[in-house]
């Protein structure tokens, strides 16, 4: 039994050399505006409106390309509509691979279906046609987001392409405004790599959230998001006047 220490917790086209049959009932637009690698989403939506003279409606994601330098060439990393079956494949591993470490009843990794909710953006990242992996983005509330489905194909692993989405989404959610980020993850001996990957961005462990329940074969990890102060003038005092 793996003991954490908690704290309280706020509220082909393309292959991944896996099978493209869906687990459960499956279901690609991209690159339609280039971000360059750490620009924040608002920043960029508001550089686009000026230079294109296109409206760019806050909190509205928008499917955007994200280079970055990894362990090979440049990965993209783009708002997926999962209709592509390598994502279905790599979807389909996770799930499998999910049932094969815990019960059935301990299982939260969602569908291609559940995937698709509105409340739900979901990434991809990409070397030319090569699928390197996923990861998405759950609103709670308008503060609180959890990340869900961060995966990459086994025979891809340990090339950083793991990191380079978790970075992301964490930009979005700053982007965003959130305040907090969250997670469920596994208490198995194979889930040590995805434990020490939140680790290593400040993730802390903590209690159950949302609508989440204590469960030994579960561990829950939070992340208070920091945000830069906003930029004002500094208001003349009295005094100052002389």
């Amino acid at each position: 039994m793996i003991s954490f220490r908690k704290q309280k917790c706020g509220e082909n086209s393309r292959s991944v050399g896996a099978t493209s049959q869906p687990f459960t009932a499956p279901s690609a637009s991209r690159d339609l505006l280039v971000m360059r690698v750490g620009e924040n989403e608002d920043d960029f939506q508001t550089l686009a409106q000026a230079s294109t003279g296109l409206e760019f409606k806050p909190r509205v994601d928008r499917p955007l390309l994200q280079s970055r330098r990894l362990g090979f060439q440049s990965v993209k990393i783009v708002v997926d509509e999962l209709e592509d079956p390598a994502i279905h494949a790599l979807l389909n591993e996770h799930l499998q691979n999910m049932y094969q470490l815990s019960p059935a009843e301990s299982v939260h990794a969602l569908n291609v279906e559940k995937l698709q909710a509105p409340d739900i953006t979901f990434w991809t990242a990409w070397e030319d046609n090569l699928l390197l992996g996923c990861g998405a983005l759950k609103e709670l509330t308008p503060t609180h987001g959890e990340i869900k489905s961060v995966r990459t194909p086994l025979a891809h692993r340990r090339r950083g392409a793991g990191r380079a989405i978790l970075r992301h989404i964490i930009e979005v959610a700053k982007g965003r405004a959130y305040e907090r980020l969250s997670l469920e993850t596994g208490t198995a001996e194979a889930f040590n790599p995805a434990r020490s990957l939140y680790e290593s961005f400040g993730f802390s462990y903590c209690g159950p959230f949302w609508d989440y329940i204590e469960d030994p074969n579960s561990v829950f990890m939070t992340l208070l998001l920091k945000h830069d102060p906003p930029i004002f003038p500094t208001r003349e005092s009295n005094s100052d006047r002389g």
